[in-house]
């Protein structure tokens, strides 16, 4: 069995990696960048046309889980002019569930938007869009 300090230690390990730009497990290079799924390129390429800047997996912080290990979750991507934090999911699985419940419960860093697969079709289609999320538009200069 894996000891906690073992899974804490590999948590902030792999954390580094990923935010430094060394991470590369399951990256792949897509139409606005390299992202671990077409989702979130696509909702990349949706902000872009927006105009809305954007940071993928830059900010890591650790979270203690529902059996207190510390562990490091990432959200997808960072809106820097909103100062908002968003996951793209592909499916729930019972992990994602638990690591984004602590990023809440503990308040880290800040908001954190969830975005499954049928809400980014539905904002693809107009039917609403991300600033109906935001609350507020982007100032203009």
């Amino acid at each position: 069995m894996i000891s906690k300090k073992f899974r804490e230690d590999a948590s902030v390990i792999a954390t580094q990696r990923i935010t430094e730009g060394g991470g590369s497990w399951g990256i792949r290079k897509f139409s606005a960048g390299k992202f671990r799924s077409k989702y979130e390129n696509a909702f990349a390429v949706y902000l872009n046309e927006l105009k809305i800047k954007w940071q993928f997996e830059k900010f890591g912080e650790p979270i203690t889980n529902e059996t207190n290990t510390k562990l490091h979750y990432i959200p997808d991507f960072y809106l820097p002019e909103y100062g908002v934090y968003i996951e793209i999911s592909n499916g729930m699985s019972k992990r994602l569930a638990h690591k984004m419940y602590s990023f809440k419960e503990q308040n880290k860093f800040g908001k954190l938007i969830v975005f499954d697969v049928q809400h980014l079709r539905d904002m693809f289609d107009s039917k609403f869009t991300i600033y109906d999320i935001l609350g507020k538009k982007k100032a203009k200069k």
